[in-house]
């Protein structure tokens, strides 16, 4: 499992607790946060960062129609809008089903 899939399962863990999640969970320009979710990724330390992952996820899911994302007013340490991530009725359903979502590596 690489770290796009370990990424979008964690995600997918938290939006079927929580609802929703917003986007400075995974990237609030603390190293202790960085560090937390690349060891959870299996991402070792100056590879890629984790938030930038987590993105990649987020994305795969969002074009699957699975999650929707919802710009906020707020920053994030890098001066880019939050945002909201949540379940689609379509990805509640795919969750329901217990069916696995293929997560694709970047390049494939």
């Amino acid at each position: 499992m690489g770290p796009i899939e370990r990424a979008g399962l964690h995600l997918l863990d938290l939006l079927q607790v929580e609802g929703e999640v917003r986007s400075e969970r995974f990237y609030d320009g603390t190293q202790e946060t960085e560090d937390r979710l690349g060891q959870l990724f299996g991402i070792k330390r100056g590879e890629e960062s984790a938030g930038l992952v987590m993105d990649w996820a987020v994305e795969q899911l969002e074009v699957a129609g699975l999650v929707e994302m919802v710009e906020l007013p707020e920053e994030l340490s890098d001066g880019t809008n939050d945002y909201r991530i949540s379940l689609t009725d379509a990805g509640r359903a795919f969750l329901a089903s217990g069916k696995k979502f293929q997560f694709r590596d970047v390049g494939e």
